[in-house]
């Protein structure tokens, strides 16, 4: 897993939210292409659930 991805998930953990409204927030240097590139990675690999009312 790469440091971004586990970013990602802290964030949501820490959020207590799930969903792409927490990665709209700033992350630092990561732009937001590039989230939801790590986002679509995680959900193909099962570490994330993507449900079509929240993202």
């Amino acid at each position: 897993m790469l440091p971004t991805e586990m970013v990602i998930l802290l964030a949501i953990a820490e959020a207590g939210e799930f969903g792409r409204e927490v990665l709209a927030r700033p992350m630092g240097d990561v732009p937001g292409e590039y989230i939801g590139h790590l986002y679509q990675s995680l959900v193909r690999r099962g570490y994330l659930r993507q449900s079509s009312s929240r993202g």
